[in-house]
């Protein structure tokens, strides 16, 4: 199998200036889980060679929209060679997107992430009603590569 590399910055989304992949083993076997698990070190998404993508996050919404932003990226690469290659982003440049992701959207007073992208509050701050945005429904900000929004986590109702 071949990893994506970085045609596009949003490869930071999955923690480094590449997507791995893992070389083929059969199903269900430990080889498999080895190769996966190699793969995966330090990253939240890795290729299987003739499997498919595995993504991880802090729940299945992020996890199931980063599996996306990978299947776009490995689009993005494949289109690019078809048309005599792109220009990889240095892996200077993907650490440093990779550090601004961690402060990417609106944190509440908690520090969790809430839906508009590059807003932050210092502490202490709070808008009044009069200047809060309206809510927007899909959590966080949509992907520059897709257009498409990560879906919104799950409440208990």
């Amino acid at each position: 199998g071949e990893a994506i590399p970085a045609v596009h910055y949003m490869i930071a989304a999955a923690g480094g200036p590449k997507i791995r992949c893992a070389k083929y083993a059969t199903y269900g076997t430990p080889e498999l889980s080895r190769a996966a698990l190699s793969a995966l070190k330090g990253m939240s998404a890795c290729l299987l060679a003739n499997h498919g993508v595995i993504a991880a996050g802090p729940s299945l919404a992020k996890a199931l929209w980063l599996a996306n932003e990978v299947e776009v990226l490995a689009r993005q690469h494949t289109y690019a060679k078809l048309l005599g290659g792109a220009k990889i982003l240095p892996d200077a440049e993907i650490r440093r997107v990779v550090a601004k992701f961690k402060d990417y959207g609106l944190k509440s007073r908690k520090g969790e992430r809430r839906g508009r992208p590059g807003i932050a509050l210092p502490p202490g701050v709070r808008l009044k009603p009069s200047e809060k945005p309206p809510p927007r429904k899909g959590g966080t900000a949509p992907s520059p590569a897709t257009g498409l929004r990560p879906p919104a986590p799950a409440t208990a109702g």
